[in-house]
């Protein structure tokens, strides 16, 4: 119950003499806090008699900043936080031995250093402290809203300068060793069921897949699917649903036999335990997928691997499995989805539309899964090279004497011979004026009239197609590549335009 100066409870209890009750107040304005010292209570009463004598001392007793996050961070994962379990790890294994037993007024900048330093000297990332910062942020917010502190000491904190940096990335398989990886029948089946799903459809997560049900599939004709993305669903988010891809069909479809083809229920059920048969939980399957790799014969040595004696030697020496080397890590699960954001950029795939199928929320986030250089060395689109230029022409030999312009020039190429000749060439087709221009300046241009009709009776390209004629004549090469290139873009720009005599004769015809 609520009392002018904050919460309290009405306890009622039996013993010898009758039933008595006390109303206990529990210091406090915060709902949350009185339902925990509330619970703290009752659950140590051993009898009536100690319970009633320390009653007002524990009511009375604040919260240690230990109960508090573990209270707090608890809270956060009933709002839908889907990552509170590490949260809770992180604050109570290296926060909670040097500030879990102290009062969160009590706790300063200083007292959140030393949990920094005490991190970096376990030799973790500054990734890692950097989560820590945003956790013991988000409680100490927590403590300040409900008026159980009145500062936040993470505010002014700074993370060690000497705090490890890990630039390596993760092992992305290529194409050959995942087709021997898929093609190995030591592999659980479900193992590659999860991996071709996670490579080919939208670089599912572990929690995708977790979160997968067969009522997302359409059993019926496997032409779609929804993908579920619990990391960001509290955000929003409206996920469209993905084609299945030719190769992940059958593959689904083998799966779906051996469950007995079912309308509903996980796509990956859980084996065993309390959960069997329903959603996994958390899990990771990185050492399980090293083990499949291993066993598929997908490799890549490390100096020493061929003249090591044991097999734990071998594994040691090899990439994939131990990630012993200054460049990558060893291969882990989530390494099937950087492989799919990595082939939509090789493919060309638009930016927009790979963040959409990878369901990446920013470019910087899209920007650090795409590893181009790991795959293949780059292409120069087409787009970027010099156009109107014949190959075989600039890879014809001349001495520097036939290579002179008509100024003399040295070391150009004579603007007779090939300039314009290519793109004019490419125009014979269609609704275009083309120029067939040989190399002899003297002989004399064969003029292609169109060989269909303007769709538009536009006086300008009348006007255009007359100068670009005339100007072929006389040999004014540079006007014929200009008149072109207009007169293409403004046909090109009429196509699809109604002329007026089709407006008049449709009016005519209602």
């Amino acid at each position: 119950m609520y009392r002018r100066k904050g919460w309290g409870a009405r306890l009622s209890f039996q013993t010898d003499k009758g039933r008595i009750q006390r109303i206990v107040d529990l210091h406090t304005t915060s709902r949350s806090l009185a339902e925990a010292k509330l619970a703290k209570l009752l659950s140590g009463a051993l009898n009536v008699a100690e319970l009633l004598g320390d009653l007002k001392e524990i009511a009375r007793r604040r919260e240690t900043f230990g109960d508090a996050a573990k209270r707090l961070i608890t809270a956060q994962g009933d709002e839908g936080m889907k990552t509170w379990t590490e949260r809770l790890y992180r604050v109570e294994e290296f926060a909670g031995p040097v500030i879990g037993k102290l009062d969160p007024n009590e706790i300063k900048t200083s007292h959140i250093q030393e949990v920094f330093r005490g991190m970096v000297r376990r030799e973790l990332s500054q990734r890692t402290i950097k989560h820590m910062k945003a956790d013991l942020s988000r409680v100490f917010g927590d403590l300040i809203r409900e008026e159980l502190c009145s500062n936040n000491p993470v505010t002014n904190s700074v993370i060690p300068a000497n705090a490890a940096i890990d630039t390596r990335e993760r092992i992305v398989l290529t194409d050959e060793e995942f087709s021997a990886f898929m093609c190995c029948p030591e592999v659980p089946a479900e193992l590659h069921v999860m991996a071709l799903a996670s490579r080919t459809l939208g670089g599912m997560r572990t929690s995708d897949l977790h979160a997968w049900d067969w009522s997302h599939i359409n059993t019926d004709t496997w032409v779609d699917a929804h993908v579920p993305r619990p990391k960001v669903a509290n955000r929003g988010r409206r996920q469209p649903r993905l084609n299945l891809p030719a190769m992940l069909v059958p593959v689904l479809q083998s799966h779906w036999d051996s469950q007995g083809r079912p309308r509903a229920g996980a796509v990956f059920p859980a084996a065993r335990g309390p959960r069997a048969g329903r959603h996994k939980k958390r899990m990771s399957y990185a050492k399980e997928l090293r083990a499949a790799l291993w066993a598929a014969g997908v490799v890549r040595p490390l100096p020493g691997f061929h003249e090591a004696k044991s097999e734990e030697a071998r594994k040691a020496l090899c990439l994939i499995q131990s990630g012993d080397s200054l460049e990558y890590k060893p291969v882990d699960f989530h390494s099937f989805r950087r492989a799919f954001a990595t082939s939509l950029a090789a493919a060309g795939v638009a930016t927009p539309l790979a963040m959409a199928l990878a369901d990446h929320r920013d470019a910087s986030t899209h920007a650090r899964y795409v590893k181009l250089g790991q795959s293949s060395s780059l292409t120069i689109p087409e787009h970027a090279l010099p156009q109107g230029l014949s190959t075989s022409l600039l890879n014809q030999s001349g001495s520097a004497e036939e290579n002179r312009d008509s100024d003399g020039a040295p070391g150009k190429i004579r603007t007779s011979d090939f300039r314009f000749r290519r793109a004019l060439d490419e125009h014979k087709t269609g609704d275009l004026a083309c120029f067939t221009v040989p190399s002899e300046q003297g002989e004399r241009r064969d003029i292609q009239e169109p060989a269909q009709s303007i769709p538009l009776n536009d006086p300008v390209t009348d006007l255009l197609a007359d100068a670009l004629r005339r100007a072929a004549v006389a040999g004014a090469w540079d006007t014929v590549a200009e008149l072109t290139r207009e007169l293409q873009a403004r046909r090109q720009a009429s196509a699809n335009v109604v002329s007026l005599a089709e407006i008049r004769a449709k009016k005519g015809g209602a």
